[in-house]
């Protein structure tokens, strides 16, 4: 490697380090997504600031969960769910049907048009970023052009 080429590695290093240093944290980044996309959480959020990751495909998890214990006869299908609603499992999986619906009510109260999504303090969205600490950046950028 030569000597031109160290240097620009080490100008492009010091850059982004300059960057993570000056990153305006949000009170709130919400992460929409689903089975296809890896969120990079790599960034350490100060104590206020709340991250949560919200896989949209976790409804259908569930529902693959649930069917394939169910027989494939329809009549058969609806005594097993029957046995299923009544047993000491069932609160706990309406618990998570409850939730993964909410999920995506949340997301259709945000009109989102696709994923990946994060959303900081519940206004401002950037798609199609996986890595948290460039979503940061845009959003640091973005409140200073706004300034």
């Amino acid at each position: 490697m030569n000597r031109k080429t160290l240097f620009l590695i080490m100008m492009f290093l010091s850059s982004i380090a300059q960057a993570s240093s000056k990153i305006i944290f949000p009170e709130s980044i919400t992460v929409f997504s689903n089975d296809k996309y890896f969120i990079n959480k790599n960034v350490k959020f100060p104590m206020s600031t709340t991250y949560k990751v919200i896989n949209i495909d976790k409804l259908g998890h569930i529902d693959k969960r649930i069917s394939k214990y169910l027989p494939p006869n329809e009549a058969e299908a609806k005594k097993a769910f029957s046995i299923l609603l009544n047993s000491k499992q069932w609160p706990a999986i309406a618990s998570e049907i409850k939730s993964a619906a909410f999920d995506i009510a949340k997301a259709a109260q945000y009109s989102l048009k696709k994923v990946p999504a994060i959303i900081f303090n519940e206004k401002e969205v950037i798609y199609g970023v996986t890595d948290i600490h460039e979503a940061l950046i845009l959003y640091t950028k973005s409140k200073r052009n706004v300034q």
